[in-house]
């Protein structure tokens, strides 16, 4: 009860009823990180993404991190390899995550690098055709000036 009346982000008995969008977002991270039973977990916690010490209490994360920005922000890991904490993580937009995805094929040109989706939306083009220009063989450099 103190933790709850502490940082007043879980309301009610045990928890229930209002919880604020960190609050939220802290319990679905833990979640996934520590819970065999968590739809997440599989692609988590059994992968071997873990939450620094710290985090395991709400007070800590909320002091590394502060509120939630808004509902459209998420909890994002800057490195996919490492756990959450710290100097490891950031609120982010969908858009902001969908480009730190593993599966991404990031593109450098003039000592730049992002993703195909950054750089369409930095040219004005679709993505779709700056993938079509790399499969059919064009460089790189081609397929962004052209």
């Amino acid at each position: 009860m103190e933790n709850r009346l502490r940082h007043g982000h879980a309301a009610g008995p045990r928890g229930a009823g209002v919880r604020s969008l960190t609050y939220n977002a802290w319990r679905a991270m833990k979640g996934r990180c520590t819970q065999p039973k968590d739809g997440g977990y599989a692609k988590y916690g059994a992968v071997g993404v873990v939450l620094c010490e710290a985090w395991d209490r709400f007070d800590a994360f909320l002091r590394d991190m502060g509120e939630r920005p808004s509902a459209a922000h998420t909890i994002e890991r800057l490195d996919n390899s490492k756990g959450y904490s710290p100097e490891n993580c950031r609120w982010a937009t969908r858009k902001e995550q969908a480009r730190n995805r593993r599966s991404n094929r990031i593109l450098a040109l003039g000592g730049v690098e992002m993703p195909i989706a950054a750089w369409a939306e930095h040219l004005g083009m679709p993505a779709h055709r700056i993938s079509t220009r790399l499969r059919r063989g064009w460089s790189v450099e081609r397929a962004l000036r052209a």
